[in-house]
């Protein structure tokens, strides 16, 4: 890798501050020029080298001596950029041979003096808007599970064959060492998060970036679900969330958690207590479930107690 002349002063002098420890200097060129982890730095033999052509001309780059090449005058160049600029898709070989130069020096004004890339038309296929939402991971160079077309990573969940929950459970076990990895829901995208700080920066530091979330049913087919606090979007969620906030801080909640196991042991114990299979309306039972929690945190009551005592008395 070639290195300006910045970045080699830097390690010539990092190296004499940290006592001549290429480790050292190392370090801290990574912590001066903000590099990833895994970004490559001066080897030692880099190091080593300039701090010799430094100790030597007082530079840690090395001078050119000698006197320039004669080929790449400015005349020259002017020449091959002239050249170009009227047949440009000739090739670099007859335009040395045109202006009666080697190959070799006219490639190199193109690449060196006039910053000319060659390049070569190619006929490639075009994807189908079909296949065009799987490629969204691979683009991004997030680690993923590979698709199929349409069902995306939802095949056996497709086919009756396995339930979402155990399909994602899989894919999480695929990747133990990664912080996330992306999957497809169909055609949809998604991405999991496994590291726990991570999750922490999204929940705390970034939360302004993540409020809302995706609904499970369209707006219009159930009204009543989507206005529930984990479903609401925009001002209407930071509205109800600034008012909830007071009811439901740690220190109430953790003073109506008694409350509620005791409410959901009477409801298991209405059920253990059956000697033989009875059928029950699931709406009335959870009604008066819901009710003897919410009298309970509200007002101290014990509904279901009340009616069990109402229905005793003759």
């Amino acid at each position: 890798m070639r290195w300006n002349s910045e970045e080699r002063a830097f390690a010539v002098e990092a190296y004499f501050s940290s006592g001549c420890s290429v480790i050292a200097t190392q370090r801290a060129f990574r912590n001066r020029f903000n590099l990833a982890p895994l970004a490559p730095v001066p080897d030692r033999k880099s190091i080593v080298t300039w701090v010799t052509t430094f100790r030597q001309t007082a530079s840690a780059t090395k001078r050119r001596t000698g006197v320039p090449r004669p080929v790449r005058s400015p005349e020259n160049i002017e020449a091959v950029r002239a050249s170009m600029l009227r047949s440009p898709r000739r090739s670099a070989r007859k335009h040395a041979s045109a202006l009666r130069l080697s190959d070799r020096s006219v490639r190199r004004i193109l690449r060196d003096d006039l910053h000319f890339h060659p390049y070569k038309m190619a006929i490639v296929q075009e994807l189908s808007e079909l296949f065009l939402p799987y490629i969204y991971w691979r683009k991004k160079k997030i680690p993923h599970v590979k698709p199929w077309p349409v069902v995306g990573n939802m095949l056996e969940n497709f086919l009756g064959a396995r339930l979402f929950g155990h399909i994602i459970q899989d894919m999480y076990k695929k990747f133990p060492d990664k912080r996330y990895f992306g999957f497809y829901h169909y055609s949809k995208p998604i991405i999991v998060l496994r590291d726990p700080d991570l999750i922490k920066q999204i929940w705390v530091t970034d939360f302004y970036a993540f409020v809302d979330h995706a609904p499970f049913l369209p707006e219009d087919t159930d009204a009543l679900s989507n206005s529930t606090l984990l479903l609401m979007k925009g001002d209407e969620w930071q509205n109800m969330r600034a008012t909830l906030s007071y009811a439901f801080t740690s220190a109430k909640l953790k003073e109506l958690f008694p409350l509620l196991m005791k409410c959901s042991n009477t409801f298991l114990l209405h059920f253990t207590n059956q000697s033989e299979l009875i059928k029950i309306n699931t709406r009335d039972i959870f009604s008066r479930s819901t009710n003897d929690i919410g009298a309970s945190f509200a007002l101290g009551i014990e509904l279901e107690k009340k009616r069990t005592m109402a229905t005793e008395t003759p």
